[in-house]
């Protein structure tokens, strides 16, 4: 008895395309590696593909989440509004926030405003840090509170 299946594209970042590229009946997803993937374009042979049972659900899984990436969104995120509320004048030109160690901040570690392309120090948006780990145990905590 045949099934039907859906075929979808899988992105090199690993997230699944939302919509289905094929749709096919078959007694076993092989069949579309062994009778219907040799018919297409040799392009198509280097992707990686998702063959899902028409009748089950469709819904992506999400992948996890990288704990580090959120966790540099989430840190840009309070910088910014913090370095919005300390530098209003700058808000038109680039800005990012980072940590930093240098002469403006005492040889401490410091969450700073700088400039984009130079990285040159504009303004602490924090108190100084002797260690790193509070440094970051702060903006943890801003990250936590959602506010700066």
């Amino acid at each position: 008895m045949n099934k039907k299946w859906n075929v979808y594209k899988t992105f090199k970042n690993g997230k699944r395309a939302k919509l289905p590229t094929i749709t096919f009946e078959a007694e076993a997803e092989k069949f579309f590696f062994e009778d219907i993937l040799p018919t297409l374009d040799m392009k198509l042979h280097k992707i990686k593909w998702e063959i899902i049972d028409a009748e089950g659900s469709q819904e992506r899984i999400l992948n996890d989440v990288d704990e580090k990436k959120l966790l540099k969104i989430n840190q840009a995120k309070i910088l910014i509004k913090l370095a919005a509320e300390k530098l209003p004048q700058m808000r038109k030109k680039n800005i990012i926030g980072c940590l930093m160690m240098n002469k403006q901040t005492n040889w401490k570690w410091a969450w700073c405003a700088a400039e984009s392309a130079s990285s040159k120090f504009l303004t602490a948006l924090s108190p100084e840090f002797n260690h790193r780990k509070d440094a970051d145990e702060w903006i943890n905590q801003k990250i936590e509170m959602n506010i700066p």
